[in-house]
C-alpha cells in the first residue's frame, strides 16, 4: 500500500471569498491487497467517518429527491451518497476533502493515517486466516 497525502487551498466567492483547506489522499493498493478487499468484501468498509466537505452545500445534497439520489447512485455508485471515506473511494482514485480551517485539515490527516494503519493491519490479519491459539489461565 502506497499512500500520498497533499494539502491544497481554494477560495470560493468573489467579494466575500472563503478559503477552504483540502486534504488529498491517494492510496495505491497492491494486487494482494486488492484481492483481499474483493475476496472479503471490504470495499464498503469505512476508513474515516466524516461529514460533507466544507465547500459543498450539505443541505442541498440532503434535500435531493429520491430520483436524483438514485441517479447519483447509478452513475457514481451507491458509495457516492455516503460522505464518509470508504475503501471503495480510495480504490477509485485520489479523494479530496475540504475544511474551513487548517487545523481541521491537520486533524483529518492524522485521523486518516491512524485509521488506514488499522485497515492495513486488519487486511493482513484476514490474509493470514484464522489462527489457533492455546493459552493457560
Amino acid at each position: 500500500m502506497k499512500v500520498s497525502i497533499a494539502h491544497t487551498e481554494k477560495k470560493k466567492g468573489m467579494i466575500f471569498s472563503t478559503r477552504y483547506y483540502g486534504v488529498t489522499v491517494h492510496v495505491e493498493f497492491s494486487e494482494e491487497e486488492k484481492a483481499i478487499i474483493e475476496e472479503r468484501g471490504f470495499a464498503n468498509e469505512t476508513v474515516v467517518v466524516r461529514d460533507y466537505s466544507a465547500d459543498v452545500d450539505a443541505e442541498a445534497i440532503e434535500s435531493r429527491g429520491l430520483g436524483r439520489k438514485l441517479l447519483s447512485a447509478a452513475v457514481s455508485g451507491a458509495d457516492s451518497l455516503n460522505p464518509s471515506l470508504t475503501i471503495q473511494k480510495l480504490l477509485n482514485g485520489p479523494d479530496t476533502h475540504y475544511f474551513e480551517s487548517y487545523l481541521e485539515a491537520q486533524e483529518y490527516e492524522n485521523e486518516f493515517k491512524t485509521s488506514l494503519k488499522n485497515v492495513k493491519d486488519g487486511m493482513m490479519a484476514h490474509a493470514e486466516g484464522p489462527q489457533d491459539s492455546t493459552f493457560e489461565l
